[in-house]
């Protein structure tokens, strides 16, 4: 797992970065309504569970495997396969961006190296010990850096906030939505003047798509808390200047971070 988070840190951060420079990157809106139970039982054993009976349960010469194929037809094509399924393995995970340009495609086997080598990495543990252990190794993976980093990342994030004269605003990240909490969507606006705005575990996409229209402005898939409270009302175009300098909001017109 060392080997897999150093390449993570060392390799897939920095081309990842590069990458969303040149065109940045949007992540799909999958996981975002998800308590910490949910996000559990389905990222952590589901998921897991599933993509290793696709992508390692053949990986064995035992069973129905050894009864269709021959022991040297097997030893000819195991390394092709164990390859084929890994670099597989890597590419499905594609689909955890919207992106659909050319840029995006032609880097998305070095965005997805740490995939791809952890899919030689639990190949390996298949066909060394068995098929659980490999399941095992998935789902740590998957606890460690879905479940265990954001809430880590949570007890010291603060939130973001902004003060003059004429509003407060204050923006605070949710790391899992909670059912027990109320969901709540409160704006108070006349034209392009926004006087309050009340969250509470909304995803940020949807106060982007209510306040400037659906397809107008893209940023990260996450769930915030949020006041605005302006006696006199602040221009939305304003109040987009003051987000951009926390968050990265990109121009689905332009396909470009607003600076």
């Amino acid at each position: 797992m060392l080997f897999e988070i150093a390449i993570l840190c060392f390799l897939v951060y920095p081309i990842y970065e590069f990458v969303n420079y040149i065109t940045p990157l949007r992540e799909a809106a999958v996981f975002e309504d998800y308590t910490l139970i949910t996000s559990i039982l389905m990222l952590v054993l589901l998921v897991p569970l599933i993509e290793e009976f696709f992508f390692r349960c053949i990986l064995r010469y035992s069973g129905l495997v050894a009864i269709i194929v021959s022991r040297e037809s097997w030893d000819k094509i195991f390394p092709y396969l164990v390859h084929i399924l890994s670099l597989s393995f890597g590419i499905v995970h594609a689909s955890n961006y919207d992106n659909n340009d050319t840029i995006y495609y032609i880097f998305i086997p070095f965005l997805f190296l740490s995939q791809i080598t952890g899919g030689l990495i639990i190949s390996f543990i298949r066909v060394k010990l068995n098929f659980w252990w490999g399941v095992l190794f998935h789902s740590s993976w998957n606890l460690l850096f879905v479940i265990l980093f954001p809430l880590i990342v949570s007890l010291f994030d603060k939130p973001f906030v902004q003060e003059d004269n004429r509003y407060s605003l204050v923006i605070e990240e949710v790391p899992f939505f909670k059912s027990n909490n109320p969901k709540i969507l409160q704006i108070k606006n006349q034209n392009d003047t926004i006087y309050l705005i009340s969250l509470k575990q909304q995803s940020f996409q949807s106060v982007l798509d209510t306040l400037y229209g659906k397809g107008s402005y893209y940023t990260d898939p996450i769930l915030i808390n949020l006041s605005l409270q302006s006696e006199k009302g602040i221009l939305k175009n304003e109040l987009l200047n003051v987000i951009k300098d926390e968050y990265d909001i990109i121009s689905l017109e332009t396909l470009k971070k607003i600076k």
